[in-house]
C-alpha cells in the first residue's frame, strides 16, 4: 500500500536522465555545425510561469470500521436463544444471546436461603445470651452498689478517727473488685456471652452475601449484549449450540464510522500530517469520498512488498461526510494533499541540473542570450512542475530544459523555438 509519489519519482527521474543525454548530444551536433563560433550551441528553453501546484501523496489502502467488537462467552454452556441476524444494526445494551441459566438461578434460590438462615442463627445468639445474662448483670450492679455505699460510710468513719487505715483499705478491695466484676458482666451482657460464636456468624452471612453477588453477576453474564452501537457482521451460532468458556459468539462493527488504514512509504511520511485533506476513491462504488488523516503511527514498520522489504508508517485516514456504498473491507485508492500553494512560480523538473555535490541549478538565459548559472531553492512538488523559491527568478524567465555538464556560466546559445 506504498505506490506514493516515490515510484512515480523514480519514473520521472528516468526519463528526465534520458533526455538530459539525448540533449547532450544535440548539444554537441549543433554546436560542430554551428558555423557562428560565438554560438557555444542551441538549447530548448521553458519560461517560468506562476500556476496552482500542489504535492499528492499516493497509496491504497483498505476500508475498515472505526470501532469493530467481536464478543466472547464468559460462561459455558447451551444458548437458548439469539436474538437478531447477521446484517441487523444494534444499540449499545441490546440483548443479542441469551445462554441456559437454570442451575445459575437454582444457586440463587439456595443463596438466598442460606443467607437467610445465617441470618436468623445470629438473631438467635442474640436474643439466648440476653436471658442468660440478665439476672447476672442486675446483681453485679447491686453487689457494686452494695460496695460502694459501705466504701463510703468508712471513709467517713476513717476521717473521724473511727477506723484505721488498715480497716478502710479492706473495704477499698471489696469496692474495686465489685467495679471489675460489674464491668467484665456488662462486657459480657453486650455479647450476650456469645462473642466468638457471633463473630462466626457474621463472618458467614458476609461469605453467603459474596456467594449471592458472584451468581447474580453469573447470571447477568448469560445475556450476551452489544457493547457498541453496530451491524453485526459475523454471527457463526445457532439456538442449542453448547458454547465453552472464551468462545467467540459474534462480531459487531459500527458501520457508520468509515476509516481507511493504509501505508506511507518512509520516503513520503515527513510530508504527512495530521488534518491534511484526503480523496479516497472506491473500488467498490467507484465513487468519491472525502476524508483526512485522523492518526499517525509513532513507530515505523518493515514489510514484505514481493520484491524484498520496504519501511513504511502505518496511518488512519477518517472519512467525513457522506459514506453512502462504502463498506468495510472495500480497497480504494488514497491521494493526500499534503502541500498547495496559489500562484506559485514554477519550472519543469527536466529544468533542474544536480551536480556531483548534490546542489541543484538552473540555467537562465538573458537578454543577451548568455547563460546565468543560479543555485535554486525548491518549494512545492507537483507532478510534473516544482516550485522554485529564489527571488531573482522570475515569472518570464527563461529555463534551459535537460542542462547537461557542457553548459557554463556565461554560455552563449541560440533558442530553438522549435524545441520550445
Amino acid at each position: 500500500m506504498t505506490n506514493g509519489k516515490k515510484s512515480r519519482k523514480n519514473i520521472l527521474i528516468g526519463v528526465l536522465i534520458a533526455a538530459a543525454i539525448v540533449g547532450f548530444f544535440v548539444f554537441a551536433i549543433v554546436k560542430s555545425k554551428n558555423g557562428d563560433s560565438s554560438i557555444d550551441g542551441i538549447v530548448s528553453v521553458k519560461k517560468v510561469v506562476k500556476q496552482d501546484v500542489d504535492s499528492t501523496v499516493f497509496t491504497n489502502g483498505v476500508v475498515v470500521a472505526k470501532d469493530s467488537r467481536t464478543l466472547y462467552s464468559d460462561l459455558s454452556g447451551k444458548i437458548t436463544s439469539i436474538i437478531g441476524k447477521k446484517g441487523d444494526w444494534v444499540k449499545k445494551g441490546d440483548i443479542l444471546i441469551k445462554l441456559d441459566s437454570t442451575d445459575i438461578e437454582r444457586n440463587i434460590e439456595e443463596a438466598k436461603i442460606a443467607l437467610e438462615i445465617s441470618k436468623e442463627s445470629l438473631r438467635e445468639l442474640n436474643k439466648s445470651g440476653k436471658s442468660n445474662f440478665d439476672i447476672a448483670l442486675r446483681n453485679t450492679e447491686n453487689d457494686l452498689e452494695d460496695a460502694k455505699r459501705n466504701y463510703n460510710d468508712n471513709k467517713k468513719l476513717y476521717e473521724s478517727g473511727a477506723i484505721s487505715t488498715a480497716e478502710l483499705n479492706a473495704v477499698k478491695s471489696i469496692y474495686e473488685k465489685a467495679k471489675n466484676n460489674y464491668a467484665s458482666t456488662l462486657r459480657e451482657y453486650k455479647g450476650y456471652g456469645n462473642e466468638s460464636k457471633i463473630k462466626i456468624q457474621q463472618l458467614n452471612i458476609k461469605s453467603n452475601e459474596i456467594n449471592l453477588e458472584k451468581l447474580n453477576e453469573m447470571l447477568e453474564k448469560t445475556y450476551i449484549k452489544a457493547p457498541i452501537d453496530g451491524t453485526i457482521v459475523e454471527l457463526k451460532l445457532k439456538e442449542f449450540d453448547n458454547i465453552s468458556q472464551g468462545t467467540p459468539l459474534l462480531k459487531i462493527e459500527d458501520t457508520k464510522d468509515l476509516v481507511v488504514k493504509t501505508n506511507i512509504s518512509e520516503y513520503d511520511i515527513n510530508s504527512i500530517k495530521l488534518g491534511q485533506k484526503v480523496v479516497v476513491k472506491s473500488d467498490g462504488t467507484l465513487k468519491e469520498y472525502s476524508g483526512k488523516v485522523s492518526e499517525i503511527s509513532p513507530s515505523a514498520q518493515s514489510i514484505s512488498n514481493g520484491q524484498g522489504y520496504e519501511t513504511i508508517v502505518p496511518i488512519e485516514i477518517s472519512i467525513v461526510g457522506d459514506i453512502k456504498g462504502l463498506k468495510p473491507n472495500f480497497s480504494s485508492n488514497v491521494e493526500i494533499n499534503t502541500a498547495f500553494e496559489k500562484e506559485a512560480k514554477v519550472i519543469p523538473y527536466e529544468s533542474i541540473y544536480t551536480s556531483k555535490e548534490g546542489e541543484k541549478y538552473v540555467f537562465v538565459v538573458n537578454t543577451e542570450d548568455t547563460l546565468s548559472k543560479k543555485m535554486v531553492k525548491l518549494g512545492i512538488s507537483g507532478d510534473l512542475v516544482v516550485q522554485v523559491l529564489n527571488k531573482d527568478i522570475n515569472e518570464g524567465d527563461k529555463i534551459v530544459l535537460n542542462p547537461t555538464d557542457s553548459l557554463k556560466e556565461g554560455s552563449k546559445v541560440k533558442v530553438s523555438e522549435a524545441m520550445n
